[in-house]
């Protein structure tokens, strides 16, 4: 390994392995007209769940305001329902449309190809190490 390899930061390698497993899926966003922080909404929501404003913009990392502009604009665009919640009136839940599982089904297709690709080219010793590398990375951030 060159001394520069030694001086590269963490973070750029970070960074590129983003850029090169996120390409495909803001070509995605583009064709569905909606933002990276809008397809984090839709990928934190499983079928079926319905969950309230605060707890998904907790999902996306997001204060509640932002939170609610990004949730305002799926609802304009057709990708998530807002319904009352049953059990408290005045309060309201969320949950994907079928316009926001179908988005949501052509993600996780693409994350799966990703993944194909990766164990195609990596021994399960090599992944069973970046997996570790991962969890320190993730615990120290």
């Amino acid at each position: 390994m060159s001394s520069q390899d030694n001086n590269k930061r963490i973070v750029d390698d970070i960074f590129l392995l983003k850029r090169r497993c996120a390409f495909r899926i803001e070509d995605l966003c583009a064709e569905a007209d909606i933002s990276p922080r809008e397809m984090a909404a839709l990928e934190s929501l499983q079928s079926g769940e319905r969950v309230s404003g605060n707890e998904l913009s907790r999902r996306m990392d997001l204060s509640p305001s932002r939170g609610s502009r990004i949730i305002d604009r799926l609802i304009r665009k057709g990708f998530l329902l807002r319904e009352t919640d049953p059990n408290d009136r005045r309060a309201v839940l969320l949950s994907l449309s079928s316009r926001g599982l179908e988005q949501k089904g052509r993600v996780e297709a693409l994350k799966d190809e990703c993944e194909r690709l990766l164990r195609s080219r990596i021994d399960e010793t090599q992944l069973e190490q970046v997996r570790e590398g991962m969890r320190i990375l993730l615990k120290a951030i």
